[in-house]
């Protein structure tokens, strides 16, 4: 029998261990109520590393204020619990800043921009987590922010 994880999005990530640098960031963000909300939410979740060597460029939409990296943050949630049985076929997902987020198989493991879904299926009770290799900052990311 499966155990259901009574936990959500943020409570899971903590008890994960492998994600301090995004819960640091969600929270300055202003966003760790959304993902404590009902959902079901998806989201593709950069590991600690994912942060430690993009840090140069991600320094940018940190030091601003919380709006340029709210923006970035929900771009790696989209609505509802995609499982990865869902994401086998190329797509673009909207993203909850709005934007698009490209889904794309690549043989065993799915991409979601430039980042590859590492581990996959993260149950939280108000959605899945999937745990990602970098910090997906979409071309479209980039352009408006320049703006």
């Amino acid at each position: 029998m499966v155990e259901l994880n009574q936990m959500d999005i943020i409570d899971t990530l903590d008890h994960d261990g492998a994600f301090t640098n995004l819960l640091r960031s969600i929270r300055d963000a202003g966003i760790e109520a959304a993902l404590r909300g009902p959902g079901p939410l998806t989201l593709f979740a950069p590991e600690d590393t994912a942060f430690e060597s993009a840090r140069d460029e991600l320094m940018h939409w940190m030091v601003d204020d919380a709006t340029g990296l709210r923006q970035l943050l929900t771009h790696h949630v989209v609505e509802g619990r995609l499982m990865s049985t869902d994401l086998v076929t190329a797509r673009p997902l909207r993203a909850l800043d709005g934007s698009d987020l490209q889904l794309r198989p690549l043989g065993a493991h799915s991409r979601v921009g430039e980042a590859t879904i590492v581990r996959p299926d993260i149950i939280a009770k108000n959605g899945v987590i999937h745990a990602i290799d970098r910090v997906v900052i979409e071309p479209q990311l980039r352009v408006q922010r320049q703006k």
